[in-house]
């Protein structure tokens, strides 16, 4: 599948990413047995994390990602791990990870209190060298 997010610069490509996350919504995930909803936050701890933006290459390379969101959390056999956050109970994570591109994906979920699951990122995970 050709990424049509891939653009010349970072604005147009930042820009494209913003489409196609906007035009995803939410995926329903059989593994988990619900939606996952990709609303404003997610797409801005893309962007930064707490307050501090994130470089803008590392934001480029997790734009590149989203291409692969849907297959991920529709996958029914998706390998994930599920948490709670140690400092707040009311916090519940899902990592799914998955192989894409010879790459090590992983995507995090979101739950707070009983609301909405959210995508919250998305990520490449590093290759630990071989020597």
């Amino acid at each position: 599948m050709e990424n049509p997010i891939i653009a010349d610069d970072y604005e147009k490509t930042k820009k494209e990413a913003e489409l196609f996350y906007s035009r995803i919504g939410r995926v329903w995930c059989p593994a988990i047995g619900d939606f996952i909803y990709f609303g404003k936050a997610g797409f801005r701890h893309l962007i930064q994390k707490g307050k501090r933006f994130r470089p803008r290459s590392e934001q480029k390379r997790r734009f590149l990602l989203l291409v692969h969101a849907k297959d991920i959390l529709s996958d029914p056999q998706i390998h994930f791990d599920d948490r709670r956050d140690q400092n707040n109970p009311d916090v519940r994570y899902w990592n799914f990870s998955a192989h894409k591109e010879d790459k090590s994906i992983e995507l995090i979920a979101i739950q707070i209190k009983t609301g909405k699951k959210y995508f919250l990122s998305i990520y490449a995970k590093r290759q630990k060298p071989t020597s």
